[in-house]
């Protein structure tokens, strides 16, 4: 039998904790590791139950978001985070990236969107591929942990191919912005030997993908993020334009993260 993934929520909103609650007991997919309704209570949880996922309200009282963050980033078995707030800025954003939160959602939620968004993340994150990062640098995984983030902002949908092709290609891009300059000749074969696949399905399945986050995507965070090309005459960015605009990001949010702990 297949072992079900602990959720533990730390939210003061009580009907929300009810209703995501509710939600969670109609699958087998998941286990109620907790209800937290301030940080302190969260941490306790957090040191007891070891969860698998946390869902994360980041104005709790008692000990907030960001200090709960901190704390589960220690831990020998550091849970998936998706975090939750009513405002956020891009230094928050990038902060809670980096303390390891791997999904933000901005309040007030649908319950039924969050538990899909915890099942993509979920699966997305137990990929062999992923699961390599353990082995890799902290501001490596830093940096992917970005890249899901706005790709899952944006709303590229992690059952699709095209998404763990975008994932390789933007990391790529951001490691060595050269390999945009020759995109057909040097970054789809790379992504393709990464997958064993070929270069023309990484193209197209990039495209499909992008066009699919296009058309069902968030207006307002596909604006922050491609401004004239979704207000104006030009339409959807090329694959290039998607995968350099979304690297410049994560360079810039990096560049943000290495000068404050500097």
């Amino acid at each position: 039998m297949k072992r079900r993934i602990n959720v533990l929520v730390a939210d003061g909103n009580e009907n929300f904790c009810e209703q995501l609650k509710d939600i969670l007991k109609k699958t087998d997919e998941y286990a109620l590791a907790g209800i937290a309704a301030d940080g302190l209570e969260a941490k306790k949880l957090l040191q007891q139950t070891h969860p698998d996922i946390l869902i994360l309200d980041l104005t709790l009282s008692k000990l907030d978001g960001i200090a709960l963050l901190k704390f589960a980033s220690t831990m020998s078995k550091r849970p998936i985070t998706i975090v939750m707030s009513n405002y956020v800025t891009d230094y928050v954003a990038a902060m809670t990236a980096n303390l390891g939160a791997q999904y933000f959602m901005l309040k007030p939620c649908d319950c039924n969107a969050l538990v899909d968004r915890i099942r993509e993340i979920r699966d997305s994150l137990q990929q062999p591929e992923q699961n390599a990062v353990c082995n890799q640098p902290k501001d490596k995984v830093n940096t992917e942990e970005m890249v899901t983030k706005i790709l899952h902002d944006i709303g590229v949908a992690a059952r699709l191919k095209g998404y763990q092709y975008l994932r390789k290609a933007i990391m790529a891009a951001v490691d060595d912005p050269d390999v945009l300059n020759a995109i057909t000749k040097v970054l789809y074969p790379q992504v393709a030997d990464a997958f064993s696949t070929t270069p023309s399905r990484v193209e197209r399945a990039i495209r499909k993908a992008i066009e699919l986050a296009w058309n069902t995507g968030n207006a307002k965070t596909l604006q922050h993020f491609f401004g004239y090309s979704v207000s104006g005459a030009k339409g959807k960015p090329t694959n290039s334009e998607f995968i350099a605009l979304i690297a410049d990001k994560v360079q810039l949010q990096l560049k943000s993260a290495n000068a404050t702990t500097m």
